[in-house]
Order: structure tokens, then sequence, then C-alpha cells
């Protein structure tokens, strides 16, 4: 369908959800993966994660990523997940932690794009897993999502991601 000259459309359509293409730069296993870059004219509010359902009782900003896999048709994060005290998992932290962490998946499963700018490499942390660092932001634009940090900054067009947590 074609637009009025002169109006754009609030967000990307993707006929059929896909990654389009990938772009292998430097190192996979360094998480050097690159898809399309996406592009979105929306207006909509840059802040609100925690109104995606699933997400209203976490606190990504200090959640860390342990591993970022992009595959046809879907991102997937597995995260250390920080819960808020209004999450029903939610247990006082451990002496000497601030926070209440539960591993966790955050999947955008109806990708149609994704683009990731890498940060710097990952680290290993203690316990010499791979580490991507934290989340500092997750922005919400009409069915674009923009997730930044120590990871760098990984854009999506996707329906609205899940969240699930282990046990």
């Amino acid at each position: 369908r074609r637009e009025p000259r002169g109006v754009q459309r609030r967000m990307p359509r993707c006929a059929m959800p896909r990654v389009l293409a990938l772009i292998h730069t430097g190192s996979p296993s360094l998480g050097q993966v690159r898809a399309t870059t996406l592009r979105s004219s929306g207006t909509g509010d840059m802040s609100d994660y925690w109104t995606l359902p699933g997400l209203r009782d976490v606190y990504l900003e200090d959640s860390w990523v342990r591993r970022i896999t992009v595959e046809p048709n879907v991102l997937r994060l597995e995260l250390e997940v920080v819960l808020r005290e209004s999450h029903p998992l939610y247990e006082p932290p451990p002496l000497g932690s601030q926070y209440c962490y539960r591993n966790g998946t955050l999947l955008f499963e109806a990708a149609c794009a994704v683009d990731w700018r890498m940060g710097g490499p990952p680290a290993s942390d203690a316990s010499g897993e791979i580490d991507f660092g934290t989340l500092d932001v997750m922005q919400v634009d009409a069915g674009a999502y923009t997730l930044s940090g120590d990871v760098g900054e990984i854009r999506v067009v996707s329906a609205p991601p899940t969240l699930s947590l282990d046990a």
C-alpha cells in the first residue's frame, strides 16, 4: 500500500517477520554479528519498557547480559534480571548484594530486523562466564526496541518481547 505524498508510517512494516540479512564482522564468538539497519519515524514513548507484559516488576537498567543470540526471526538475550520488590519471585538480596537477581531470557520472537552495534568486547566475570555488561536503557518506539549499555546498541523491530525467568 502506498502512503500519500508527505505521510510517513509510524513504524517500519514487516510483511513477514524475519532477520533480513546477517553479516558476520570480526569474531562471532565475541558477538560481533550485525543485521540490517533499522529506521523508525515513530514518535512513541521512549522510556516505557515497564508497561510491556512481563517487564513491569523488573529493573533492566542494572540487569546483566550473559549471552546474545540472533537467529532468523529471533533475538534472544540471556540475562541476570533485577527483580523489583513487587515481583512475585522477589527475595531479599543476599548479604553484600544490592539486588535480587534471577536468570532469565528476554525474547523477541517476531523480529523482522535486528541491528547490533557492539560496544566493547565482552569480559569474563569472576566465574569465567562471558559477560556483556549491563543494560542501561530499553527504549520503545512504535514497535522498534532499542537496548543500549555496555553491550553497545541493539535495535530490533518486533512484536513485544517476552521475559521468562528460570525457576
